[in-house]
């Protein structure tokens, strides 16, 4: 794991380490960007104006390997995902992935030879026997250094697959 969010995400939030605000730090990244509405100007100067920031690069993007057709429950080969993450890796630091199984588990590592940092997350759900397989899998990517930030539960309490208590053990369990 790595030494920390503070150090890979030196300004997060506004309740972060960071004396400035969230606004002034996005104002920084994209100064042509924060406060710019964007419903009266034109699809061209919309896409101009993506592609102008795409190039500049962003920080991080949640990833998902599959394709049109596809969704969670088939498994996704590490071909498909080497050839996801070359589409993006030239203009990205950092993925956050939010599954350990069905192939995504080699996400972790393939982004590290792409030179990707990871923000790895564990899907836990109502389904223990799951849970389980994605927490051992989300381990041992962390332990082959693979996942610079491990998420435990994402959303989990939001939608009420399990109790407080236990999403306070799993992390307690990732901790240890």
């Amino acid at each position: 794991m790595s030494d920390g969010h503070q150090t890979s995400f030196p300004i997060f939030s506004q309740s972060s380490a960071h004396p400035g605000s969230r606004a002034e730090v996005y104002a920084s990244l994209q100064p042509d960007l924060p406060g710019r509405e964007f419903y009266h100007i034109t699809d061209a100067e919309k896409k101009r104006l993506f592609r102008e920031v795409l190039e500049r690069g962003i920080h991080g993007l949640s990833f998902s390997p599959y394709l049109d057709g596809q969704s969670p429950g088939i498994e996704i080969s590490e071909e498909q995902i080497r050839q996801r993450l070359a589409v993006i890796a030239p203009h990205t630091r950092w993925i956050r992935t939010f599954s350990c199984t069905e192939g995504n588990q080699h996400t972790p590592r393939i982004a590290h030879d792409m030179g990707l940092r990871t923000m790895v997350g564990i899907g836990i759900g109502e389904d223990e026997e799951m849970n389980e397989l994605e927490f051992r899998n989300g381990i041992d990517i962390a332990r082959a250094s693979h996942a610079d930030i491990l998420a435990v539960g994402n959303e989990v309490l939001l939608r009420g697959d399990i109790a407080e208590e236990h999403l306070v053990e799993l992390i307690e369990r990732a901790k240890a």
